[in-house]
């Protein structure tokens, strides 16, 4: 270990014991998160790096790979909002490099390590995209003494501390801009935003390192050939195979830009290249069949289908594709068989069809069912690190217009102080009060303040959890509600705000909150200083007195229950109302 110190190819350990052991465990756990992802095992991967990733936000290593997984797996709005993470945790990471370069520099000068003085354009507002380095500026580490010899050389050698001290600034002073917009432009294609994936892909086109890179031509054919802009595509794979003319995934492209065609003998040839260079490959193989079913050659067509499937059963192209080949040909038995199959597969995907045909009774009553199953294999229920001399924080949190500003006035009348500061005054959508402290808003960019909310109630909103920092304990009280009942309520605020919010129909945001809450329940069975209780809105207003003792036994202590009673709106009970499903947040 002190050897690869030494030779600076890896960091030195830290002083600190504990967080030694941390960081150590935390790269055993990346390196299995990366031998999951190799091995096809996205989901198991997907829950090791939004872990580390949670805890080490300035890592963008580890939220790419999950965002990676994330589209692997097909939970498209859980990627989208890892893309916003990622964007936030840039920034952050930014301001914080620009402060750790200024505190590193004295320390730099001595050793005549000369550090670069990056500028900020947009009136000091950070742009990592405007950063600029003065031309006179060397290397930062590199630089160090090149022209050094003899004793000075030694005296003046700079501490391994802070050379990778140094390395880690300027890792996170790095634009990201261009890697923002590639993930943003493949979500935008996921996401049917076919105008906004291609003013992204225009941009990338004119790009000058676009011509000579492999991973980009790549990418932009599969872009356009997942809008329907064949012809484009089809030139983007064979600029490809130029820069790499055995390479499985350009072949791939032109194969399916030959079965779009439907030019079968090109397909058939670009399809058997793409197995031959690599066999492992369901969508080559359904190319083939496809292909080979266009010139009738039926017998070795269900062949490449049946590949196909054997190495990608959930694959509904191909299985539909062989139920009308034995459909036409024969044996209908076994079509019948494979239509089964496709039914189970099907259901399993009721999700999507339910968010396609903006069906959101449907939608709603799949989330219910699945937030049961999800939390079923968590465990919510254990007991908080200790730290003896320290309250705990009472965090109330859940999406936004989910009742979280009802169970602080529960809690407010019930004993527990409000850690708020009475900016934001009761109005029409919250007749009662919000309950909020400005300080909670930006707890993702400053979280020094949480030690004054102890032994008090905070209100957190869902998104920011996993920026609570540890060193704390949190007993949190998550707000559940019909999500379709907080799109409307949502919606209704923004109308009378006057403000547009988001363009995604019903069913979409829903399916997008979800996902937020499905993340934030991760994190709460993951964290140790956390203990948590899901509270139902419909609930309370059901049961106030049962729902309000079940709240008393999670925080433990005297409370007044009649009077944490007294805090629910007894007019909001009439959940089929438009003011129940529209007021109190």
């Amino acid at each position: 270990m002190k050897q690869l110190v030494e030779l600076g190819y890896i960091e030195e350990p830290n002083e600190n014991t504990d967080e030694a052991v941390r960081e150590t465990t935390r790269e055993l756990k990346y390196n299995l998160a990366q031998s999951y992802m190799d091995g096809g095992r996205l989901g198991e991967a997907t829950e090791i790096l939004e872990e580390i990733w949670s805890d080490w936000p300035r890592e963008a290593r580890f939220g790419l790979n999950l965002i990676a997984c994330l589209g692997g797996l097909g939970r498209v709005e859980e990627r989208g909002l890892a893309i916003d993470r990622l964007a936030l945790n840039a920034n952050a990471n930014f301001k914080w490099a620009l402060e750790e370069l200024e505190r590193l520099r004295p320390e730099a000068d001595e050793y005549g390590i000369k550090l670069p003085r990056p500028k900020v354009d947009s009136a000091g507002e950070l742009a990592e995209e405007s950063v600029t380095v003065d031309e006179d500026a060397d290397t930062a580490v590199d630089a160090a003494n090149d022209d050094a010899e003899g004793e000075d050389a030694a005296s003046k050698e700079p501490p391994k501390k802070l050379t990778f001290a140094i390395r880690k600034v300027m890792s996170l002073l790095q634009p990201m801009g261009s890697t923002l917009s590639w993930l943003s432009m493949q979500q935008a294609v996921m996401t049917d935003d076919h105008d906004r994936a291609r003013k992204f892909l225009e941009a990338m086109e004119q790009g000058e390192k676009t011509e000579e890179s492999l991973d980009l031509q790549l990418g932009i054919g599969e872009a356009r050939f997942s809008m329907g802009d064949i012809d484009a595509a089809a030139d983007r794979f064979a600029r490809a195979l130029e820069i790499d003319d055995e390479n499985s995934s350009a072949r791939l492209g032109l194969a399916r830009v030959a079965v779009a065609r439907e030019d079968w003998e090109r397909g058939i040839e670009e399809a058997l290249t793409t197995t031959e260079l690599l066999f492992q490959n369901p969508t080559a193989h359904f190319m083939l069949g496809r292909s080979l079913e266009g010139v009738g050659d039926d017998d070795h067509a269900k062949i490449a289908y049946g590949v196909a499937l054997g190495q990608a059963p959930g694959m509904i192209d191909a299985r539909e594709a062989l139920i009308g080949l034995l459909d036409r040909v024969g044996p209908r038995e076994e079509a019948d068989q494979h239509r089964k199959t496709l039914e189970e597969v099907r259901e399993v995907m009721s999700r999507d069809t339910a968010i396609a045909n903006d069906d959101v009774v449907a939608l709603a009553e799949d989330i219910r069912a699945s937030r049961v199953d999800r939390r079923a294999t968590l465990d919510f229920d254990r007991t908080v690190e200790a730290v003896s001399d320290r309250k705990p924080v009472v965090v109330v949190s859940g999406l936004p217009r989910s009742g979280t500003s009802m169970m602080m006035q529960m809690l407010a009348n019930g004993g527990v102080p409000a850690f708020s500061d009475g900016n934001r005054e009761a109005d029409e959508d919250n007749p009662r009060g919000y309950f909020e402290h400005e300080k909670s808003t930006r707890l993702g960019s400053d979280a020094s303040w949480v030690p004054e909310a102890r032994g008090q109630a905070v209100k957190i909103v869902a998104q920011l959890l996993p920026f609570l920092p540890r060193g704390e304990r949190y007993r949190v009280i998550f707000m559940d509600r019909d999500l379709h009942e907080i799109v409307k309520s949502q919606r209704v605020m923004l109308d009378r705000m006057e403000r547009k919010g988001g363009r995604l129909t019903d069913a979409r945001m829903m399916s997008t909150l979800d996902a937020q809450v499905a993340q934030v329940e991760r994190l709460l069975a993951r964290r140790p200083d956390i203990d948590s209780i899901f509270v139902d809105y419909a609930s309370v207003l059901a049961d106030p007195a049962g729902e309000t003792r079940r709240i008393a036994d999670f925080l433990g202590g005297e409370f007044d229950v009649d009077a944490m009673v007294g805090g629910v709106d007894k007019t909001l009970r009439n959940q089929g109302s438009d003011r129940g499903a529209a007021t109190s947040e």
